[in-house]
This record gives C-alpha cells, structure tokens and sequence, in this order.
C-alpha cells in the first residue's frame, strides 16, 4: 500500500491532471511557465490546505509566501521533481482535448470548461478542486514575478 510520502504513487499522474484540469478550468489560460507551478503548488499537502479553506483570501503570491512562509521552504526542489509529471499531463491533456497549447501559452478548451469534476474522484481530487480558483488567481501574475518570489532559477 502506498504511503503518503510515496511521491512516485501518491503524486502520480492521474491526480496531476486533476490538478492541473481543475485550476485552468477556472482561468483563461496561463503561460507555460506558470503552468508549470500547478502541480508543485497543488501536490503539497500544506500548500493545499491552505489554498482550499473558504475564508483563505490570497490577492498575490507575495502575500501567500507572507501569510503562510512555511509552504514554500522546499519549493524549488519540488518544482523539479515534478516537472516531467506536469509535461506529462500537459501532453495527456492535450492529446485528450482538453487543454491547447500555442504560442507557449495553454489554454482550456471547451471540453474542459463544460467537465463537471464530482466527488467520485476521490477526497484527495475534491481538495484539489477546491483550491483550483485561488491557485488560478495567482498564476495569472507575471511569471518573471513568481518565478523570482519562488526562487526558482531557470
């Protein structure tokens, strides 16, 4: 049985897609860059928590890494480790129409924007459903701006 820790199975690829179809359903689209802060930012279990509470309001990511410093201690190393996982489901995606990419910027198509996700698909994907709108919010900031505030370097 997989545990927790286990990020080969816990943070697998079917639930990166819920992630990652949740958040851009609820955006017009983000550029690849950004895109590829989904699942870093979802998958960890306290960056979740804290982006799914109702009464959380979070209005950039310098106000996040403020109100809640201690999501984003490791957050480069998780950036990388979870970067062929967000190309994977950016191609699963694509290739089952429900994201486009062009002009490095993705989008969501009409198939996404009309999928209704429901709690069949677990309590872990309804979580993540759940903080899909802030984490949209946030990644429509310039990506220059949240890659320097994350300490990401490229």
């Amino acid at each position: 049985m997989a545990q927790p820790n286990d990020k080969y199975l816990f943070n697998n690829t079917a639930i990166g897609l819920v992630g990652i179809l949740s958040t851009l359903q609820k955006s017009n689209g983000i550029d690849i860059a950004n895109f590829l802060l989904i699942s870093p930012l979802l998958l960890h279990a306290e960056t979740l928590k804290f982006l799914r509470t109702p009464n959380v309001r979070i209005r950039s990511i310098e106000e996040f890494l403020v109100k809640s410093p201690k999501t984003f201690i490791n957050f480069p190393d998780r950036y990388e480790s979870l970067l062929s996982m967000s190309f994977n489901c950016l191609t699963i995606a694509i290739e089952a129409g429900y994201l486009i990419l062009n002009n490095n910027f993705v989008y969501p198509t009409e198939k996404l924007l009309k999928y209704k996700f429901h709690s069949k698909l677990g309590l872990r994907a309804n979580e993540l459903t759940k903080a899909a709108a802030k984490l949209a919010h946030l990644l429509a900031a310039n990506s220059n701006t949240l890659y320097l505030n994350l300490r990401i370097n490229l």
